[in-house]
């Protein structure tokens, strides 16, 4: 039941309420010189999918967006759809740069 309230139902990503509560149990774990790196994708279009190929291949999209950030994010890390199409992905204490979530998205998608 806690999951259907924390979970996006489409993705299975974090919905804001899930992003919340991690985010919280992240923070009380967190040392006070941890940093946080936090970044937003959005995908571009995705009214002019839905209008021209229909909401279920919009939803593929969402989809394909989602996998590609879950892919990308650890274990410790969270991924969030914050709404339509967008997510965000939030991690702690990282010595990842945003150039190699960059690379590795990117790679992702291409494969």
């Amino acid at each position: 039941l806690e999951s259907l309230s924390t979970r996006d139902g489409m993705t299975g990503a974090y919905n804001r309420r899930g992003m919340e509560l991690r985010l919280e149990q992240m923070l009380r774990r967190a040392a006070p010189e941890d940093s946080v790196l936090a970044f937003v994708v959005d995908m571009d279009h995705l009214k002019s999918i839905n209008d021209t190929f229909g909401h279920a291949d919009g939803d593929l999209g969402i989809n394909a967006i989602c996998t590609a950030v879950i892919h990308i994010t650890g274990k410790d890390e969270l991924c969030v759809r914050a709404g339509g199409d967008e997510f965000y992905v939030i991690t702690f204490n990282k010595r990842k740069a945003y150039f190699i979530y960059n690379k590795n998205f990117f790679k992702y998608i291409d494969d």
